[in-house]
């Protein structure tokens, strides 16, 4: 099972839509998913282990044991699409890089 965390603030429901668009395409693709969402405000630590996709809403890190992508996409609806289909592909990939 693939495994997303969607990190963020105050944007919760933009990272619950988020988190649906993911497992809506996973779902189709047939790519078993398991996606979280964590507001860090009110939980700071973030376990990044065994994770294969780290969506963050606003930057917090540089660097990641797993795909790392800035979730802005999701909060203008700018590249949305484009961000989706990379994220469900690298999945789709198995976790590798193209």
């Amino acid at each position: 099972m693939k495994k997303v965390l969607l990190i963020g603030g105050l944007c919760g429901m933009t990272m619950l839509r988020a988190a649906s668009m993911i497992e809506d395409e996973c779902r189709e693709k047939e790519i078993a998913i398991e996606v979280k969402i964590q507001n860090v405000w009110e939980s700071p630590t973030v376990y990044m282990d065994g994770l294969d996709v780290l969506i963050q809403m606003m930057p917090l890190y540089e660097t990641a044991p797993c795909m790392l992508v800035s979730g802005k996409p999701f909060i203008s609806h700018f590249q949305e699409k484009q961000l989706l289909s990379s994220i469900v592909e690298y999945l789709e990939r198995g976790g590798e890089a193209s």
